[in-house]
């Protein structure tokens, strides 16, 4: 039960993540719109694959670790 929950867990994070990248574009573009001007243009695509990579493997330690015995 309690890697489901983690599991589920992990999933709500991610969709929240991703609303906040959606939610992050759609300001940037209104931003640059208005004549702004993005500083560190490479740094996102890394970021992305680094939470991802960080939230796939939280989940794939989980499933795939033997449980302690007590």
């Amino acid at each position: 039960m309690a890697r489901e929950a983690f599991t589920a867990l992990v999933l709500v994070v991610a969709l929240q993540r991703l609303w906040e990248t959606a939610r992050s574009r759609a300001h940037a573009r209104v931003l640059l719109r208005e004549h702004g001007r993005e500083h560190a243009q490479g740094q996102m695509p890394w970021m992305v694959l680094l939470h991802a990579a960080w939230l796939i493997a939280m989940v794939l330690e989980v499933w795939w670790r033997a449980p302690t015995p007590n």
